[in-house]
């Protein structure tokens, strides 16, 4: 009798250790982002993107062109995919995408929804990191 009390306080004892030792996530929340895909030269399969974080702060109304920070100039994508694997690589995660149609242009506009779990204290820099964008 004595042992299967000592065994069950054991095993008491263990669970509540593990218990205790949880590790507690930290909040987060899920920021959004909208991508504006557009062909800047029709039939040469030539995409900007670009992008609307929007968050204004220190950093400025977050709104331009995705460019390439080696030469400072707009990313060409071969295709709107290329748009999808640029942003996933960074973190983003695709939720939707609308067509908008546009009397002014040959093809339409099409806008990507992305989603980023970020944690509650993110400041906006943090969230636009990793992705070099201006308005242009």
């Amino acid at each position: 009798m004595k042992k299967s009390i000592l065994l069950l306080l054991f095993i008491l004892g263990a669970l509540i250790t593990v218990k205790s030792q949880e590790v507690q996530k930290e909040p987060t929340i899920t920021v959004y982002c909208q991508v504006e895909c557009f062909e800047y030269r029709p039939f040469y399969n030539a995409i900007n993107a670009r992008v609307d974080f929007g968050v204004t702060d220190s950093i400025g109304y977050a709104y331009g062109l995705i460019r390439n920070p080696d030469n400072n100039k707009a990313i060409s994508f071969e295709s709107r995919m290329g748009v999808f694997t640029y942003m996933t690589k960074r973190g983003w995660k695709y939720i939707e995408t609308t067509l908008i149609y546009d009397k002014d242009r040959s093809t339409p506009g099409m806008y990507l929804l992305f989603s980023k779990e970020m944690p509650a204290d993110c400041t906006p820099e943090d969230i636009v990191r990793g992705i070099d964008f201006r308005k242009k």
